[in-house]
């Protein structure tokens, strides 16, 4: 594959290079990632392999990922924007950093498992996990778990605090009964972050809205 092909799947050059150097040289120690300017003082041609050298995809995205996460959030929101020519919302980017191996990865992501911020569209069916939780199981927790968010301040609507008041109602009730349905009613998808995560972001009003809207479709 050309130098090009590997760009179009996102992969960025301080990982290509840091990656090709490895292959054929080694500076001796444990450290593997290094940056073009590292990679340059450190070379010898005394410590070239003789060997033929192996390449694979595995290692590759190993290093791109590390290399990626080494970004700033605004950097990688640049390179990101760059490579799918679009903006993203700024509180995905550590997500994104922390998931995708890839800037394709992570473009894909943006439209799959983290496109919830855009309207749902989403069979009654998923909120019940293809009739494994009753209807009036789903409903009743979202009833209840929509009554635990209405008394949370908008200041603490956070992750952690979230799960701190949920946590205990979906120990008490069966994790998968209550989080499954939240999940899908805040994601409208069969993948995504968790609930806590999503709620966060979707922030209350918006978190609320979309619990009330999949009671309708039960």
């Amino acid at each position: 594959m050309s130098v090009n092909e590997y760009k179009a799947q996102g992969y960025i050059s301080e990982a290509l290079v840091n990656y090709l150097a490895l292959l054929g040289w080694n500076p001796g120690g444990e450290q593997e990632l290094y940056s073009l300017g590292e990679l340059a003082g450190l070379f010898t041609l005394d410590r070239v392999h003789k060997a033929g050298a192996v390449f694979g995809t595995e290692k590759l995205q190993w290093f791109n990922h590390e290399h990626l996460k080494e970004l700033s959030d605004s950097e990688y929101a640049e390179r990101l924007k760059e490579f799918c020519k679009k903006d993203t919302d700024p509180r995905l980017i550590p997500l994104l950093k922390e998931r995708a191996k890839t800037l394709k990865e992570a473009a894909d992501m943006l439209e799959g498992e983290f496109g919830f911020f855009g309207e749902l569209s989403y069979e009654p069916a998923l909120l019940l996990r293809g009739g494994k939780i009753p209807a009036e199981v789903a409903s009743n927790h979202l009833k209840a778990l929509a009554d635990l968010l209405q008394h949370i301040p908008d200041e603490g609507f956070t992750a952690a605090q979230l799960k701190d008041i949920i946590w205990p109602y979906a120990d008490a009730h069966g994790r998968g009964e209550v989080l499954w349905p939240l999940r899908v009613a805040l994601s409208g998808r069969e993948r995504s972050p968790d609930p806590f995560t999503i709620s966060e972001l979707l922030r209350k009003e918006k978190t609320l809205g979309r619990i009330a809207q999949a009671l309708k479709k039960l």
